[in-house]
């Protein structure tokens, strides 16, 4: 399941304070957090599951959007494609960047139909995007700016784009080359392990419940740029949670945890990169107790805690009988 990213201090929002009703704030939350929502904030939701899933009636919810869209200023909301953008949720919701984040937030791009609601939420961040010193914040600025000016949308400035669209062709050119010679390396490895490669081929078709099926296993494998874009948006989350924690990893790696989505929620792979963070060789360590939960048939977060709770369980009763291990005890004739 994903989760999104709320700041603790909403509640004590001047602005939520003074003008918000309860009903407004617990709405406010429902289109931070509800199941359609997306990393780049635009997304489409129409009315009627935000009647059904928030309790609140279609009169009052179009009362609550118009006051959010123009007292407040916090949304904009597209009537005709029934989408949504909550114009400054990327103040919050992204808190570290990287390749897989920059992918995601392109591929969210390509599925929004309204481009003013994109303007919109550009212009909103502007200010913020200006003051911030967080150098993927300034990533994702140009990648709405790419998007922008790539969409021609009317009543944006396209001098930048051009000047970060230069920029963009010189650092492409360099990933390639650098691409190449991670490619190259990974060549000469998987000569030096063809029983690994053999074990691959016969999960082959396990790997693509985690890789888009549009894209060829065999031809993704020659570019790491176009193996990242073809993983789904679980195995992208896992893959950004992963370097989060430990930093980059190779292909061949992430293809052994990734593996795990086959059967296990994203949640409980990303439990088991938490639970290796302390071992000393965190990765090694991740894969055991991936592999021990499969074997125990854990493929969600309660099964964890189902599985933990046996573990413990199972540990305390042998501490107990420890001092009686070697004691003999009679029969008794009844």
């Amino acid at each position: 399941m994903i989760k999104r990213m709320v700041p603790v201090g909403y509640w004590s929002e001047s602005k939520v304070l003074d003008n918000y009703s309860l009903e407004e704030r617990l709405f406010h939350i429902y289109l931070l957090t509800n199941q359609y929502s997306s990393q780049l904030g635009i997304y489409k939701l129409n009315k009627q599951y935000m009647a059904l899933e928030s309790g609140i009636d279609l009169e009052t919810i179009d009362k609550i959007l118009d006051r959010f869209e123009h007292m407040y200023k916090v949304i904009a909301y597209n009537h005709d494609t029934q989408e949504i953008s909550i114009l400054r949720s990327l103040e919050h919701s992204i808190i570290r960047g990287g390749k897989p984040v920059s992918d995601l937030l392109k591929k969210e791009f390509a599925i929004v139909e309204d481009d003013i609601l994109i303007l919109k939420t550009y212009e909103s961040m502007l200010p913020f995007w200006n003051r911030s010193k967080r150098s993927f914040d300034k990533i994702i600025k140009n990648l709405f700016i790419i998007e922008l000016a790539n969409r021609q949308v009317e009543g944006f400035n396209h001098t930048e784009a051009e000047t970060i669209q230069k920029k963009n062709n010189k650092q492409n050119d360099n990933e390639i080359q650098n691409d190449n010679e991670i490619q190259n390396d990974n060549e000469i490895q998987n000569d030096n392990n063809k029983q690994t490669q053999k074990k691959k081929q016969k999960h082959k078709h396990k790997q693509k419940s985690w890789v888009h099926s549009s894209h060829d296993t065999s031809e993704v494998k020659n570019d790491l740029s176009v193996w990242q874009n073809s993983l789904t948006n679980e195995a992208t989350i896992v893959l950004a949670y992963y370097q989060e924690n430990f930093g980059e990893i190779t292909q061949e790696k992430f293809e052994k945890l990734a593996y795990h989505l086959e059967n296990m929620t994203v949640e409980v792979v990303m439990k088991a990169i938490e639970l290796s963070s302390k071992a000393a060789f965190p990765y090694k360590y991740c894969l055991s107790i991936l592999r021990n939960w499969q074997q125990n048939d854990v493929n969600h977060l309660g099964d964890v805690m189902d599985h933990d709770k046996e573990f413990q369980g199972n540990y305390r009763m042998d501490q107990l009988l420890e001092p009686y291990k070697d004691l003999e005890i009679p029969l008794i004739n009844l």
